[in-house]
C-alpha cells in the first residue's frame, strides 16, 4: 500500500479536469482550491473535512485562510522541507501578499484548482509559483517521512 504522502497526490489526481466552481465539494462536478483539500481529506479519512467552511468569498481576507488553518492540525514547515501531500499556501497578490491559494505538492509540482485555469491541474512547480509561496503545511498522518 502507498505511503500516505502517496495517497494523497493519487486521490488528488483523480480531480484533475474537475471544472472550478467557487465552494465546490465535488469531484468531477466542481472544486475550488480549498475544496480540492477538503475533498481529498475526506477521502482519505484525514479529518480536515470537519473544519470545512463554505462562507468565504472569492477574495478571501488576509487573515481568513490561516484563520481556518489554525484551527487544524496541519503542522507548519520550512519551505525548503517540501514533501508530496503537502499543502502549498501562495499569496496571489503581489501588494498584499495576503494567502489566497492552496494546493498540494506532486511529484510533477503541483495539484491545484485554479479559476484561470477553469479546473483542477497538475503542473511543474514554476518560478511564478515558487514566488507566490508563503509557507507549506503537512498532515500529521504524513510526519514520518517518505518510507513505505
Amino acid at each position: 500500500m502507498p505511503n500516505i504522502q502517496q495517497q494523497i497526490v493519487d486521490k488528488a489526481r483523480e480531480y484533475v479536469g474537475t471544472p472550478f466552481h467557487h465552494q465546490g465539494r465535488l469531484k468531477g462536478v466542481g472544486v475550488d482550491c480549498v475544496g480540492l483539500i477538503i475533498c481529498v481529506s475526506k477521502e482519505l479519512g484525514l479529518g480536515l473535512e470537519k473544519y470545512d467552511n463554505t462562507n468565504y468569498s472569492r477574495s478571501p481576507s488576509s487573515t481568513a485562510l490561516f484563520d481556518v488553518i489554525a484551527k487544524t492540525n496541519l503542522v507548519e514547515l520550512p519551505s525548503l522541507d517540501i514533501q508530496l501531500g503537502d499543502i502549498l499556501v501562495f499569496f496571489l497578490n503581489p501588494r498584499t501578499r495576503a494567502p489566497q491559494h492552496i494546493a498540494f505538492f506532486s511529484d510533477i509540482g503541483m495539484i491545484h484548482t485554479y479559476e484561470k485555469a477553469k479546473k483542477v491541474s497538475e503542473h511543474s512547480f514554476t518560478k511564478k509559483w515558487r514566488k507566490r509561496l508563503l509557507t507549506v503545511f503537512r498532515l500529521p498522518q504524513a510526519m514520518g517521512g517518505t518510507e513505505e
